[in-house]
């Protein structure tokens, strides 16, 4: 039971930190953050039958803080979506303006 609840202050403290400075995250630290969750997390699921009624609170307090960090992933995602986008434009572009033919080549005129 000791073991367990070690594991939800260390979840709720990594949790608050990151809500803390969820509007300057980077998303290194969210996903320095949510490796270190899942880790948290698999160890409670493996002692949940040790779970008190103050600590199945405590998970659901925690869960709270799910869509603030959902909106984040979110607006990482949408961004990189964008930079891909950008980016693909720019290849496009760029290969437009490239010469497709070769330089030595020779180029006739027929008149009909």
């Amino acid at each position: 039971m000791v073991v367990i609840n070690t594991y939800i202050d260390e979840l709720e403290r990594t949790t608050i930190d990151l809500i803390s400075i969820i509007t300057t995250v980077s998303y290194e630290q969210l996903e320095q953050f949510s490796e270190c969750r899942y880790q948290l997390v698999r160890k409670i699921e493996q002692n949940k039958e040790d779970l008190s009624e103050d600590a199945k609170k405590r998970l659901i307090k925690l869960k709270s803080y799910d869509l603030m960090i959902l909106q984040k992933m979110d607006q990482f995602k949408i961004e990189a979506s964008e930079w891909l986008l950008k980016q693909e434009m720019i290849k496009v572009q760029k290969t437009a303006y490239v010469t497709s033919y070769s330089a030595e080549s020779i180029l006739f005129d027929r008149k009909n």
